[in-house]
C-alpha cells in the first residue's frame, strides 16, 4: 500500500496581549528619537559656529571706532591742583609817610582735558594818609584740550581801578588757543577770542557795553630748577577803547616752596576821564609760597 504524505508549511501569528504602560513607553521612545535628531546635528556643528562667532566679533572690533585720546600727557591721570600766594609791603616815614601793599593769589586745577584757573590781585598805596592808588582784579578761566597743542577757553575778568578812571570793567570771552612752543625749558601759548565788555568810568558816571576782541599770549622760560621767567600779554579791543596789559615776572626759589618774585606790570587804557593818565605801571618785590603739584 502506497502511502503519500503531503508536506507543507504553515505560518503562525501570535500577538501578545498589551502590557500596562506600553503606550506611554512607545511615546517616550518617539520623543527621544526626535530630540536626538535635533541635538546631534547641532552638537556636530557647534565648533564651526563658535569659530564663526569669534571671527565676527573680531571683525566688529576692527570696525568699531577707538575713543580718541584728547591729550596723551593727561590721559588716565588723576586731577591735580597747584597755586601760589604772594605779598609785598613797602613803608617809609619821615618827611613823607608812604605805605603800599600788593598781593596775588593764583589757583589751578587740571582734571583730564579740563583746566580751571583762578586769580586775584590787589594793590593799595597811601601817602600822608591819603590813598593814591587802589586797584582790584579777579579772573577765571576754563579751558578744554583737544590735543597736546589745541584748546578752547572761556574767560571771565573783573577790574576795579578807580585811580585810572575805571570804576569797573567786566569782560566775558570765548576763544581758541594754541601751544606754539612746548620745549622742556620754553613754552609759548597764544589765544584769540571774542566776547563782550562792560565799562563803568569814574567820571562821567555811566556804563558802556560793547563787543570785544581778545588777544592773549604767555611765554615761560624755566631758567633753572630754582628760577623761572614769565612774560604775559593781554589785549582787549572794543568799539571805543583799547586795553593793553603786559606783565613780566622773575620768580626765584628761596627754600622749599618759599619764593621771591620781581614783577613789572603796565596798564594802558585808551579811554580815561580828563586829567587822568592813560598808562600806569607797577613794580613789585614779593615774597610768596607755592603749593600743590607743580606743572
Amino acid at each position: 500500500m502506497a502511502h503519500r504524505i503531503a508536506s507543507g508549511s504553515a505560518r503562525l501569528a501570535y500577538s501578545p496581549p498589551p502590557f500596562p504602560g506600553q503606550e506611554l513607553l512607545m511615546k517616550s521612545f518617539a520623543c527621544a528619537a526626535v530630540v536626538l535628531c535635533g541635538v546631534v546635528p547641532v552638537a556636530l556643528a557647534a565648533p564651526q559656529l563658535a569659530r564663526t562667532a569669534i571671527t565676527d566679533t573680531e571683525a566688529l572690533a576692527e570696525i568699531a571706532p577707538t575713543p580718541p585720546v584728547l591729550n596723551p600727557d593727561q590721559a588716565d591721570l588723576p586731577g591735580r591742583y597747584s597755586g601760589d600766594a604772594s605779598l609785598g609791603l613797602l613803608s617809609t616815614s619821615g618827611n613823607t609817610d608812604t605805605r603800599s601793599a600788593n598781593g596775588k593769589l593764583q589757583l589751578s586745577y587740571v582734571g583730564g582735558p579740563w583746566t580751571h584757573e583762578g586769580k586775584a590781585a590787589a594793590v593799595s598805596a597811601q601817602q600822608d594818609n591819603l590813598t593814591t592808588d587802589e586797584r582790584y582784579s579777579l579772573g577765571y578761566k576754563l579751558s578744554r584740550d583737544f590735543d597736546a597743542h589745541n584748546y578752547v577757553f572761556l574767560t571771565l575778568d573783573y577790574d576795579n581801578d578807580r585811580f585810572a578812571g575805571i570804576a569797573e570793567r567786566t569782560t566775558e570771552a570765548l576763544g581758541y588757543g594754541r601751544r606754539l612752543l612746548t620745549l622742556p625749558a620754553h613754552s609759548l601759548d597764544a589765544e584769540v577770542g571774542v566776547g563782550a565788555t562792560q565799562i563803568k568810568l569814574a567820571e562821567p558816571a555811566g556804563r558802556e557795553s560793547s563787543a570785544v576782541a581778545l588777544l592773549n599770549a604767555k611765554y615761560v622760560w624755566e631758567i633753572s630748577a630754582t628760577s623761572k621767567f614769565s612774560q604775559g600779554l593781554k589785549v582787549e579791543r572794543s568799539r571805543t577803547t583799547t586795553y593793553i596789559n603786559p606783565v613780566s615776572e622773575l620768580k626765584l626759589t628761596v627754600a622749599g616752596n618759599l619764593f621771591a618774585s620781581l614783577g613789572y606790570e603796565l596798564r594802558f587804557n585808551s579811554e580815561v576821564p580828563d586829567g587822568t593818565r592813560k598808562t600806569d605801571t607797577l613794580t613789585s618785590v614779593n615774597l610768596g609760597y607755592g603749593f600743590g603739584e607743580k606743572k
